[in-house]
């Protein structure tokens, strides 16, 4: 019960209680912190509200980020937990504004945010072009920090008359599309908005049709072996709950 009163307007999105009597695991963001929580307190208090006044003495002290390890048992108590709180829900993810590929009969799912003039992206999509069997969604993100370009770069390859073959040139075969703005209105922009919503540090980031989360260039088996997973958490997730699996 208590862990469910956590500070929910401090994003608190998760929480379970740890094996140390009073103290809790709570995935706040995208990160897993920690709060104490007096029990006998607990019991003696009743929240009216998210702003009732009590609730800053009855969640008073927090460890933000860290890591709880069980030197008996030799495990890291946190892991699973880290893995959650990086994973989304991808049916809420704007499909319409990402450029989509499919090879094959598409059973797997990826989810891609990429800058076009990103060397590691470039290195994803050299992978990329190797898997069969798979839809992917790519969201242009440029880092415009580090690559100023990379903004007018992203809207080009949208508006191009095949998208797919200009994303291709871009980043595969390292071709420079024609040096005129783009001539129609693209998600650029509100890619860049989602990123930050997702709380994307860098690019490329991945997303599994599970919801996991990996960044980097990741090579085919780190890939395959992500599909592989994901698709057997779907099965289960089917099997558990009795509906379809889910297919953008």
């Amino acid at each position: 019960v208590g862990s469910e009163m956590c500070i929910r307007d401090s994003g608190v999105r998760f929480a379970r209680q740890t094996p140390v009597k009073g103290l809790y695991e709570v995935i706040l963001g995208t990160g897993v912190s920690f709060v104490y929580v007096d029990e006998e307190v607990l019991q003696k208090t009743t929240l009216t509200g998210e702003n009732d006044p009590q609730k800053p003495e009855l969640f008073r002290y927090w460890l933000f980020g860290g890591v709880m390890f069980d030197m008996v048992e030799k495990k890291e108590l946190t892991k699973d937990l880290k893995t959650l709180a990086q994973m989304i829900d991808v049916k809420v993810l704007p499909i319409k504004n990402a450029i989509v590929r499919e090879k094959g009969d598409a059973q797997n799912t990826l989810y891609v945010f990429t800058d076009p003039l990103c060397p590691y992206c470039a290195k994803l999509e050299e992978t990329l072009a190797t898997l069969d069997n798979v839809r992917i969604y790519t969201f242009l993100t440029p880092l415009v920090t580090l690559h100023p370009t990379a903004r007018e770069v992203s809207a080009q390859i949208w508006c191009a008359t095949n998208p797919s073959q200009a994303l291709e040139d871009v980043m595969v075969k390292k071709l420079s599309l024609e040096q005129t703005p783009a001539q129609c209105e693209s998600p650029v922009l509100a890619n860049e908005k989602l990123m930050q919503t997702l709380a994307i540090k860098g690019t490329p980031t991945i997303f599994f049709a599970d919801g996991r989360r990996a960044t980097g260039a990741l090579t085919r088996e780190q890939l395959i072996d992500g599909m592989k997973e994901a698709l057997e958490t779907q099965k289960l997730t089917q099997k558990l709950t009795n509906t379809p699996l889910v297919k953008n």
